[in-house]
C-alpha cells in the first residue's frame, strides 16, 4: 500500500486518528475531462455526508491506469473539514480476481503431456535395448562370455519376442493419450479467451470534521489509455480570378478513449499542452569517442505480431470554443459528451477559419510533367498547427491526403491542392554526351542538357514556379558548371537548397515559356561517378 498526502486549497490539515469508522462511499460521477495528447485528466464530484471526527471517504472502481503522483482532492461548502492521508490501492474486485478456468485447463494439460512424454522416451529406450540384445550373436549372451546353449535359443527367442510386443503396445497407447492431450490443446487454445477481468483502484480520503455535514468532494486524477491527435480537412474555392481564392481550413481532433470507464454526459476540453513527459530539457553531457572492440555476432531478432480489434468510430463534429493560457491553448466542446472507455474514438471539430491564399502552380519537371496547385496562405497568429494529416479538396473535389507540419502562429502554411490539367509541361532532352579522355586530357566529361516546355491553356493568367537541379560535387576530382545555354534563375537558392534552380515568373493565357538547364561533370578517368540524393541536414 501506498501512503502519501495532499492538501486540499483553503483546508488545514492534521493528523489522521488511528482508526476509522466504516468507509463512506462517495457516490461520484464524472463531470469534466481534460484530454491531452498523450493522456486525459477526469474529474469526478460527489455530494458526501459526514459525521463528526474522522472518516473515510472512498472512490471505488477507478481506472487501474491512475497516475497516483498527480491527485488533486477539493472540499467545498464545507467549514471545520481537513484533509488527511490519502491511499491509492487495488479494488476488492481487482484483489480477488478468481482464477482463469481456461488458463488452469491448459496449463494441467501441459503438464498431463510432460508427463506423458516421459513415458514415451522411457518406452522408447527400453524397446532399443532389446533391439540391440536381439541383434547380439547368442554365443555372446551369457554373462561370463561362454556361448548360450542351444537349447536355450528358443526359450530366448520367444522371451524376447512377448517383451518386445508388449513393450511396443505399451508405446502405442502412450502415443495415442499424448495425441489426444495434442488434441485438447489445440482446442483450448484456439478458443477465444474469455474478457479479462477489467482491474482497478480505489482512493481514500481521511476526512476529519468537526461537525456533521454534507460536503462536495472533487477528486481530479490522471490516467493513461486516452489521448487526441488533430486532424485537418483543407477547402480550397478558386473563382474565376485566381486572386480571389481562399481556403477553408478546419481543425478537428481524434479523440481516443481506453481508460475502461465511460465519460458519460461530461464537460469535454481538448488541451494542446504535453504533460507526463519531461519538464525541463535534457541536461547535455561530454560525449566519448574510442575504438570499438570487434563487433560479437549479431544476436537473431525476435518478431512479433501484434493484433488490434478496430474501434468504434464516433463522429461529432461541433464548433468549439477556444481559450489561451500563454502557451497553452484549450478547446472547449459545446454541451455534454458521452464516450464509452473501450478503445471508442471520436471526432470533434474545434476550429473553421477561412483564410486568403495565395495561388502558384510549381512544378518540378525533372520529376513530374504536370504544374500543382500551390496555395500559400498565414496560420492563425494564436494558434499553433499541431502535425496531423489532412484532407485535401479543391473546388470541392477531394484531390488526395497530405500532412501538416507543426506551424507556429501566424507562419506561413503551404497546402497543395493537386495537378492542373491546364498547363502543359513538356520536359525533352537537347543532348546527352559522354566522352573518354582526350590527347591533351586524362578526364572525362558528361553533359546534360535538357528544355522544358510550359503552356497555359487557361483564358487567364497564372504565377509559376519551376524548380530543377544540378548535382553537387562531394569531391575536389570531380567538377560541375553550368553551360551558357542555361536560363538564369530568377530567385537564390535559400540554405540547404544547394545545387537548385528556381525560375518564377507568371504565364499568361496560351502562352509558352521554354526553359534550358544543362551541366557538365568532369572527374579522372579511370573512376566511376555515384550520384544520390542529399540526406537531411544537422540540427546546428
Amino acid at each position: 500500500m501506498k501512503h502519501f498526502s495532499l492538501f486540499a486549497a483553503a483546508l488545514p490539515l492534521f493528523a489522521m486518528p488511528a482508526a476509522f469508522a466504516a468507509p463512506l462511499q462517495a457516490a461520484s460521477k464524472i463531470t469534466q475531462v481534460t484530454v491531452y495528447p498523450g493522456r486525459a485528466s477526469v474529474t469526478r464530484e460527489a455530494d458526501v455526508v459526514l459525521p463528526a471526527g474522522t472518516s473515510e471517504v472512498v472512490f471505488s472502481g477507478l481506472p487501474q491506469g491512475i497516475d497516483s503522483q498527480a491527485l488533486q482532492i477539493g472540499i467545498a461548502g464545507a467549514k471545520g473539514v481537513s484533509l488527511g492521508e490519502v491511499d491509492v490501492t487495488p479494488s476488492a474486485a481487482s484483489r480477488n480476481v478468481p482464477p482463469n478456468p481456461m488458463a488452469q485447463r491448459i496449463k494441467k494439460l501441459a503438464d498431463e503431456r510432460a508427463a506423458q512424454q516421459v513415458v514415451i522416451d522411457t518406452l522408447r529406450a527400453k524397446r532399443g535395448m532389446m533391439l540391440h540384445f536381439a541383434a547380439t550373436s547368442p554365443a555372446k549372451l551369457t554373462l561370463d562370455g561362454k556361448p548360450l546353449d542351444i537349447d536355450q535359443w528358443s526359450k530366448a527367442f520367444d522371451s524376447l519376442e512377448a517383451a518386445l510386443a508388449k513393450t511396443s503396445d505399451e508405446l502405442r497407447v502412450a502415443k495415442a493419450k499424448q495425441a489426444d492431450i495434442d488434441a485438447a490443446l489445440a482446442s483450448l487454445r484456439s478458443t477465444p479467451p474469455p474478457s479479462p477481468v477489467q482491474r482497478s483502484r480505489d482512493i481514500s480520503l481521511a476526512v476529519t470534521s468537526a461537525s456533521a455535514i454534507t460536503a462536495h468532494v472533487t477528486l481530479t486524477y490522471q490516467v493513461m489509455g486516452a489521448g487526441w491527435t488533430p486532424v485537418y480537412e483543407a477547402r480550397l474555392s478558386m473563382g474565376s480570378d485566381p486572386k480571389t481564392a481562399d481556403v477553408n481550413l478546419i481543425r478537428r481532433a481524434e479523440v481516443r478513449q481506453s481508460t475502461g470507464e465511460p465519460w458519460n454526459n461530461v464537460k469535454l476540453t481538448l488541451s494542446n499542452s504535453t504533460i507526463g513527459y519531461r519538464t525541463k530539457a535534457p541536461d547535455v553531457t561530454t560525449q566519448l569517442v574510442d575504438i570499438l572492440p570487434k563487433a560479437p555476432p549479431p544476436r537473431p531478432v525476435l518478431q512479433t505480431m501484434s493484433k488490434f480489434a478496430a474501434a468504434p468510430m464516433v463522429d461529432a463534429r461541433q464548433a468549439a470554443q477556444v481559450t489561451h493560457h500563454g502557451i497553452d491553448v484549450a478547446f472547449k466542446v459545446p454541451g455534454t459528451v458521452s464516450l464509452g472507455g473501450q478503445g471508442v474514438q471520436a471526432q470533434f471539430e474545434l476550429t473553421n477559419t477561412k483564410a486568403a491564399a495565395a495561388l502558384r502552380l510549381k512544378i518540378a519537371p525533372a520529376f513530374s510533367q504536370m504544374a500543382f496547385v500551390d496555395a500559400i496562405l498565414a496560420n492563425d497568429p494564436k494558434i499553433a498547427l499541431l502535425p496531423g494529416p489532412v484532407s485535401l479538396y479543391r473546388n470541392g473535389l477531394f484531390v488526395g491526403k497530405a500532412y501538416v507540419p507543426l506551424t507556429a502562429p501566424g507562419a506561413r502554411l503551404d497546402l497543395g491542392f493537386g495537378a492542373d490539367p491546364g498547363i502543359k509541361v513538356a520536359r525533352h532532352t537537347v543532348n546527352l554526351d559522354k566522352a573518354g579522355p582526350g590527347f591533351i586530357s586524362s578526364s572525362r566529361t558528361q553533359t546534360w542538357d535538357y528544355s522544358t516546355e510550359i503552356t497555359n491553356t487557361h483564358d487567364f493568367p497564372v504565377e509559376v514556379e519551376v524548380v530543377d537541379r544540378v548535382p553537387v560535387s562531394q569531391n575536389n576530382d570531380v567538377s560541375v558548371k553550368l553551360l551558357p545555354q542555361t536560363s538564369p534563375g530568377t530567385a537564390k537558392p535559400r540554405p540547404g537548397q544547394r545545387g537548385l534552380m528556381f525560375w518564377n515568373f507568371t504565364l499568361k493565357p496560351q502562352e509558352v515559356r521554354t526553359l534550358r538547364l544543362a551541366w557538365q561533370v568532369q572527374w579522372p578517368d579511370g573512376r566511376q561517378l555515384g550520384y544520390h540524393a542529399a540526406g537531411p541536414r544537422p540540427l546546428n
